[in-house]
């Protein structure tokens, strides 16, 4: 499955679009924003007007529509179908580049397109790029066929053909809304909180660590339901490098919630506003609600007890760990002329190594009837003493413990 937040901007996520597309993970159906082809020959006139026809039907999208998938870009895949890769013979870029702008205009859609290697096969992928309000009806500026010049072609329902009387409506009303940008702050509510620091310093950690395994071990302890340690192969090292980030992570379960409000500065109403932060550094980020942890991450099914609920249940924010930080993903909100929100309050702790310094939340936000991100900073100070680390027993750390030495063995 592939992520559909964010546009497909890098070669890596395009490579996996196609393989989605291959193994049928995600795109089983054509949908507005992807179209494949199994093979085209690029140097043929007919398959350069059938991209051209494709790139018309996803800039002539409605843009609200649009920005609820991959920041409102659109993707068409030449030499792959489903269950099989097929690839395409390239030809020189700016060849494709020169034909394809014949048909679309040299000032019409925004379009991009690359070459991606996959299983040894070269696959097309064209990317174009969002509809906006205010943007004019993209025509057919050649004529091909049957299809004359000044010809309007839409994508909906998975198809791109000829715009209808109603396609022609929302083209006419898109052209003549003008664009607007996104303008919202967001703020702490009420005093700023201390981010508490953890005791993790190496010292203090082999000692914590060493506690926890001769008392599990010992058996002065039950062992948490399926935690019955077990020998590590991994390096003593690692395995308190694991121990140092549970305790961190055991400290934010604990720490007082943060508490943030999304703001409306303007005088309009913006619709499905989306809020990201990221963090970066040693910090781990909890759930300020306890049942949080029965919610799968993706729009899942909660379990409570022995009780299932049968209906998907929406997260009202997502923490998800992305290279050295994390990610605090809120979910959509509608925000009224002047008015604010407040979000989904969350928990945070730091490493030691942070105590006395501060921990920046940097933040994003868009909306879906509005152009544009607002951003900024929020920088919260970490506690100057720290708190002493908590090992629990359900710790993923306490699973895989390194064997004890054979001094301690023989008092057995």
């Amino acid at each position: 499955m592939i992520p559909v937040d964010r546009a497909l901007r890098t070669a890596a996520a395009r490579r996996d679009l196609v393989r989605a597309v291959v193994e049928g993970s995600r795109a089983d159906v054509e949908m507005d924003w992807i179209e494949w082809k199994s093979s085209l020959n690029l140097t043929d006139r007919s398959s350069i007007f059938e991209i051209a026809r494709q790139i018309l039907g996803f800039a002539n999208r409605d843009p609200e529509r649009a920005a609820r998938v991959l920041e409102g870009c659109a993707y068409l895949l030449v030499g792959v179908e489903r269950q099989r890769l097929v690839g395409v013979l390239p030809v020189d870029s700016a060849e494709i580049e020169k034909k394809v702008n014949q048909y679309v205009g040299f000032d019409g859609p925004a379009w991009d397109f690359s070459y991606e290697q996959l299983d040894g096969l070269t696959v097309l992928v064209i990317t174009v790029e969002p509809p906006r309000f205010g943007d004019p009806v993209h025509v057919l500026r050649r004529e091909f066929g049957s299809h004359k010049s000044g010809a309007v072609f839409v994508r909906r329902f998975g198809r791109t053909d000829l715009a209808d009387a109603d396609a022609m409506r929302m083209l006419s009303q898109r052209a003549q809304r003008q664009a607007t940008r996104i303008a919202v702050a967001l703020e702490i509510v009420g005093n700023v909180p201390t981010i508490p620091a953890v005791d993790d310093r190496p010292e203090g950690v082999r000692r914590l660590a060493s506690s926890k395994r001769e008392r599990i071990a010992d058996g002065k302890r039950p062992y948490a339901q399926g935690n019955k340690p077990q020998t590590s192969e991994s390096s003593g090292d690692g395995y308190y490098a694991e121990v140092a980030r549970d305790l961190v992570a055991n400290l934010a379960s604990r720490a007082p919630p943060i508490q943030l409000r999304l703001i409306n500065l303007t005088d309009r109403n913006q619709r499905a506003v989306q809020v990201d932060v990221r963090v970066n550094g040693a910090v781990s980020a909890a759930y300020n609600d306890p049942q949080r942890s029965l919610v799968n991450k993706a729009y899942g099914v909660t379990t409570l007890g022995s009780t299932v609920t049968p209906f998907p249940i929406i997260p009202r924010l997502n923490v998800l760990a992305e290279g050295d930080g994390l990610r605090l993903l809120f979910a959509e909100e509608d925000l009224r002329p002047r008015h604010g929100v407040w979000l989904e309050a969350f928990r945070l702790a730091a490493s030691g190594s942070l105590a006395g310094g501060a921990v920046t939340l940097t933040w994003y936000a868009t909306a879906t009837d509005t152009d544009g991100v607002s951003e900024g900073q929020l920088a919260l100070p970490v506690h100057d003493f720290l708190t002493p680390g908590v090992l629990t027993d359900s710790s993923p750390a306490t699973r895989h413990l390194p064997e004890r030495s054979a001094s301690r063995r023989s008092k057995r």
